[in-house]
């Protein structure tokens, strides 16, 4: 080895006995938020003999095969003006536990004498509240966005007062719930509910008509996009599947 070998050869150690030490003293960088939620059901308006906000409240699932924590999640209520109407934020104490593929019931009040009969599993207060005139809910985590779901006039989603909004089974999926055309008013009656409020809380959603047919996923229909495809269409030599016979 030559002697310029020998100098670049100790230089080049001699550097990396000095850079050693620095990099190992850099702190770790802070991990990404690995929670998945899908907002999965929203109660803004609820029935005339329920009063707001007590008888507010929306649902969340689960996605994962594993349970995850609620701890240190936010939960903003975006007023459509665009400004933060109010939030929530779990403790890192005494949070729920979300289990696989399960649902979860976020409300303003558990008493079931004011909120309309709801299973509210988790009772934020009614410091949060849902505008009537429509607004947007956020889930963040580690100050990343989980999921966002915009209701109300705006977005086209709008219900009668005592129905909730009701996710499809099709649209279980962060970015799937952003269309509208997953979301419809539950016709479903909640269980052992004084007042005549629909929805399914702690329960899978239902399949939603969105062409308006008459027919979803679940009555037959095999293109829920498209009105002129449904059960009782006419067949017609075209190469597509009319009416839903196969």
């Amino acid at each position: 080895m030559s002697n310029v070998r020998k100098v670049d050869a100790a230089l080049a150690a001699g550097l990396a006995l000095l850079l050693s030490p620095m990099v190992r003293a850099l702190p770790p960088e802070p991990a990404l938020s690995a929670s998945v939620f899908v907002i999965s059901e929203i109660m803004y308006n609820p029935a005339a003999e329920v009063a707001s906000p007590d008888g507010q409240w929306f649902e969340v699932y689960n996605p994962l095969d594993e349970s995850q924590s609620l701890a240190g999640v936010v939960v903003e209520i975006i007023s459509s003006d665009g400004n933060t109407g109010s939030s929530y934020q779990f403790g890192e104490v005494g949070v729920p536990i979300v289990e696989p593929h399960g649902f979860f019931v976020l409300g303003a009040n558990k008493a079931l004498a004011l909120n309309g009969g709801i299973p509210v599993d988790y009772a934020y207060g009614v410091g949060v509240s849902l505008p009537k005139s429509g607004a947007a809910v956020r889930i963040l985590a580690g100050g990343l966005l989980i999921d966002e779901v915009l209701f109300g006039p705006e977005s086209g989603l709008v219900v009668p007062q005592g129905v909730s909004l009701n996710l499809e089974p099709e649209g279980m999926d962060p970015d799937a719930n952003d269309s509208p055309g997953h979301w419809c008013g539950s016709v479903v009656k909640v269980d052992d509910s004084p007042s005549q409020t629909l929805g399914t809380p702690g329960l899978v959603g239902h399949p939603c008509d969105t062409d308006g047919d008459g027919y979803d996923e679940s009555s037959g229909d095999c293109d829920d996009a498209e009105p002129k495809i449904s059960p009782d269409a006419q067949e017609k030599c075209n190469g597509i599947d009319d009416n839903c016979n196969g």
